[in-house]
This record gives structure tokens, C-alpha cells and sequence, in this order.
């Protein structure tokens, strides 16, 4: 199977915290035999495109000059955009740049899977043009976000995906508190 993973964050060297767990999920699968690809965020000093131990091909986006580059990674994007006023600036291109790079590599995807409400955002129009699944994982902060634009775009993915998967109960009572269908009884942190 092939699968394309979309993150906000994906580790920039070994044993960076950033994105560890979709690394461990991405390694995970390509031992089990897929061939996975992810496309992340790029950071300052890394190549685009690494194939990394492992199987895993990793595709790194550019969104803004390379030295400026401050939305993503540190304390992540909520905590960038309080603490760098350039980081609302870069939001547009880095929306663009990424959603364009989800696009290009959902050709020939079997599925597509986006850790994060947001990152699921910029998926759904590549999911609907490939008629590609979109698995959508909510990690908690992303359904705590109080932002009213945020909590449209949480509605729109929890109405777009394929499937919604909650990383625990008290994420899933959030993501159905914010108008995701509640899972079925043999679901427990699925929802849809």
C-alpha cells in the first residue's frame, strides 16, 4: 500500500522531539512492507527530500526564505505565532506551498493520512481530486484551539475525512463536543 502522511512537524535530526511519534508511525509501516511517504514543513539547514533509513521518503516544504522560516518547529505553530509576529505572514504561503506538495504526492496514493486537524485541512482538496481515503488523526491541541476560524476548520475536516482518529477519550469527547460523530460502540478512540 502506498500511503502519503502529512504533518505539521516531522523530526529534524535523530532524536528530535518534533513529529517523533509520526516517524515511529511512518518507520512502522514501511517495515511492515508500504511504501510511505510524508510531506512536512521544511526547517532551516535541511535537505527537501531525504530517503531515510527505513523505507520512509520524506518530502520537507519550503514555504517562506529559508532563514526566515518560523511557523513551524520550536514550540509549534500556536506557540510560533505568539512569539514571532513574522510567523502570521508566512501562514499564507506555507497553507499554499504545503497543500501544493499534499497534491503533488497523493498521485498514487492508496491513502492519505494527516496528523492534525490542520494538516487535514490542506488534504481534503487533494483526497477529493485523487478519490483517495483521508484518515485524519486529532492530536488534542488541535481540537482545544479556541479560535473560531480553527473551529469551522475542525467541522469542515470531521465532515470531509474518511476517518477521524482520536488519540485518546478526552480528545474524543473534545473532537464530538466540536461536532464530530460519535463512534460507534466497538470504536472506542475512532471516531466516524
Amino acid at each position: 500500500m502506498r500511503i502519503l502522511m502529512a504533518s505539521t512537524s516531522y523530526p529534524r535530526w535523530q532524536d528530535d522531539f518534533a513529529g517523533s511519534f509520526v516517524a515511529a508511525e511512518a518507520e512502522h509501516l514501511a517495515l511492515r512492507g508500504h511504501e510511505v511517504t510524508v510531506v512536512a514543513p521544511h526547517a532551516p539547514g535541511l535537505p527537501v527530500a531525504e530517503n531515510l533509513p527505513k523505507h520512509v521518503r520524506l518530502r520537507r516544504v519550503r514555504y517562506w526564505s529559508e532563514a526566515s522560516q518560523c511557523l513551524c518547529y520550536g514550540g509549534g505553530i500556536p506557540d510560533n505565532l505568539r512569539r514571532h509576529p513574522l510567523a502570521w505572514l508566512q501562514i499564507p504561503a506555507w497553507w499554499h506551498c504545503l497543500a501544493q506538495a499534499i497534491g503533488e504526492e497523493a498521485k498514487g496514493a492508496d491513502v492519505i493520512h494527516a496528523h492534525w486537524t490542520i494538516t487535514g485541512a490542506l488534504a481534503i482538496s487533494a483526497a477529493i481530486a485523487r478519490h483517495v481515503p483521508l484518515v485524519v488523526t486529532a492530536r488534542g491541541s488541535d481540537l482545544s484551539l479556541g479560535n473560531p476560524l480553527l473551529r469551522h476548520l475542525n467541522r469542515r475536516v470531521f465532515n470531509k475525512c474518511d476517518m477521524l482518529c482520536c488519540v485518546s477519550e478526552a480528545s474524543c469527547a473534545q473532537a464530538i463536543g466540536r461536532g464530530a460523530q460519535p463512534p460507534t460502540p466497538h470504536q472506542r478512540s475512532v471516531v466516524r
